[in-house]
């Protein structure tokens, strides 16, 4: 610590004023560079040394797993699997037992088919750092920054093939894809569509400049949710996408760098830089709702959700992974750290598959790893019809062998307010049980969000429920 002129100084809040300073130089370069041009750039990196086929698999421990003391959990809670090491991975997409990674200004594709040896296909340079890539059948869609967009044959995965681009004039991150239209997050240029139908020559078809700084973009039927770094999330109507229209928007402060989004749950997670993770109800896109957050503690950079889990890469504390089963209370139940700087993270069941300054990890979730296992012998498809419902709705369940169960009603707050099955022994086979919408004393509950949770054995699972009067 050190003080200077009457200011203390400490290296944590350096560390922490040089990490926003690398977050906030492409914004600034957006402005400083606005004339830069592709070709420019292929000339500059057309002389450096790379690997061929991209990174090589090496077996290694991670570095660290260690966090800092105040953290609400004992262990770690997950497995390193393998890495492929390389330069600085900004980006990672998953298909099947395919995985697309940037390696820095390559985009490597690897089968993670065996994850404990992951085998290098093939890789393909381009002009600058990948930032995204979204695939769809044969073809992989990058953002590789100002170079703009580039549409690539994977036919042949052992030699991906650029068969088309597009100069999207901003600094193009974010991708995604809905059938003939990629939907792009270009910088302070805002959100960018392109028409592929013709891969070989993509062309613009609509636009909005949001304002901000367009990092992320998730595309769910007709709207397109936008991560607009200090614009907050945006999220538009692309029905027609010659003409986006603004539907709605969030914004609570911080720099929102991603979102994912529940279609099951009409929930949004957002990566909010230092604000941490942010959960929004989503279901009416007009005006979404925060119904909770927690803090990660550095800088939230990514956000990946699967089932009830949510995989936040956090920059310098690695892979966080937080229990959402009550949005409004989510906790965190596990982490993984290399000791190098998280950037994304894309999950696949057991394994999360995290992008940093060293490469691509795979790392697996114990506990979810844990859940599926003990499901195997407990309960299966819990679900509950009709939801959203007024004022009856009915919960089902399958067990695979008799065992206790329990099954209760918590409101948006995690109190519990009815109990439907208490510690009641049951047979193996399909079981069924009522809710009126009501509490334990018999009085009806208003219209909101609600979850019940299953508890059979070792085994726990956790949904949402809409009560509409």
């Amino acid at each position: 610590m050190v003080r200077l002129n009457g200011i203390t100084i400490t290296r944590g809040s350096v560390i922490k004023w040089i990490s926003m300073l690398v977050f906030l130089l492409p914004s600034i370069s957006a402005l400083a560079e606005a004339d830069f041009h592709a070709e420019d750039k292929r000339a500059q990196v057309a002389t450096r040394e790379h690997y061929p086929m991209g990174p090589t698999h090496q077996n290694y421990p991670p570095i660290s797993q260690s966090l800092p003391l105040n953290k609400a959990i004992s262990d770690s809670n997950t497995t390193w699997i393998s890495s492929l090491l390389g330069d600085p991975c900004y980006t990672v997409y998953l298909q099947g037992v395919m995985a697309y990674f940037g390696n820095n200004d390559f985009l490597d594709i690897a089968s993670v088919e065996n994850s404990d040896e992951p085998v290098s296909l093939g890789s393909i340079r381009f002009p600058d750092s990948v930032r995204g890539v979204a695939v769809n059948g044969s073809r992989a869609y990058v953002t590789n920054g100002y170079p703009g967009f580039f549409v690539i044959d994977i036919s042949d995965l052992s030699a991906p093939a650029e068969i088309g681009n597009f100069d999207t004039a901003g600094w193009a991150s974010g991708v995604a894809i809905n059938g003939d239209f990629a939907y792009l997050g270009d910088g302070s240029r805002g959100l960018l569509i392109l028409d592929i139908s013709d891969p070989n020559n993509p062309e613009k078809v609509g636009e909005f400049n949001t304002g901000g700084f367009a990092y992320d973009v998730k595309v769910v039927g007709d709207l397109a949710y936008v991560a607009d770094w200090d614009g907050g999330l945006r999220i538009f109507d692309v029905s027609d996408p010659s003409a986006p229209s603004e539907k709605g928007d969030f914004y609570i402060g911080g720099n929102v760098r991603s979102v994912t989004v529940d279609t099951n749950n009409n929930l949004a997670y957002l990566a909010n830089g230092y604000l941490g993770l942010r959960i929004l109800d989503v279901s009416n896109p007009a005006s979404p709702v925060e119904v909770g957050f927690i803090d990660t503690d550095d800088f939230a950079h990514w956000v990946a959700v699967d089932d009830i889990y949510v995989y936040v890469a956090d920059w310098h504390n690695g892979l966080r992974i937080f229990d959402v089963s009550n949005p409004a209370v989510p906790f965190e139940r596990a982490y993984y750290s290399n000791g190098g700087y998280a950037s994304s993270v894309a999950v696949n069941e057991l394994l999360a598959y995290v992008a940093d300054n060293s490469g691509l990890h795979i790392v697996r979730h114990d506990l979810f790893a844990s859940n599926i296992q003990d499901s195997i012998g407990y309960s299966l498809n819990l679900s509950n019809y009709p939801n959203p419902f007024n004022p009856i709705t009915t919960i089902r369940f399958e067990l695979l062998q008799a065992t206790v169960v329990g099954l209760s009603i918590f409101d948006m707050s995690g109190r519990q307010i009815r109990r439907l099955v208490c510690e009641e022994y049951l047979e193996m086979g399909g079981h069924r049980k009522i809710w009126y919408g009501d509490d334990d004393s018999g009085r009806q509950m208003p219209s909101g969000v609600y979850f019940y949770r299953l508890e059979a054995g070792n085994f726990t699972e956790t949904k949402r429920m809409v009560f509409l009067k």
